[in-house]
């Protein structure tokens, strides 16, 4: 739970790095909630277009 509320609060914030950051949790975190939550919030930072795709066009990836 802990981590799924860091999530939360570095995208809460108004810096370059934010997106990085979640890129990193959807890239390595093991904990599905954590990741679907990263994705949620790099979608609503925008710009990332590009790499939310290429995570729906993954069919390995959890679609739910």
């Amino acid at each position: 739970m802990l981590a799924e509320r860091a999530v939360l609060a570095i995208s809460l914030h108004d810096d370059a790095r934010v997106a990085p950051m979640l890129k990193n949790f959807i890239r390595t975190s093991q904990n599905q909630r954590i990741r679907s939550s990263a994705v949620y919030w790099l979608g609503q930072v925008g710009r990332e277009q590009a790499f939310l795709v290429d995570i729906v066009k993954n069919d390995a990836e959890d679609k739910s």
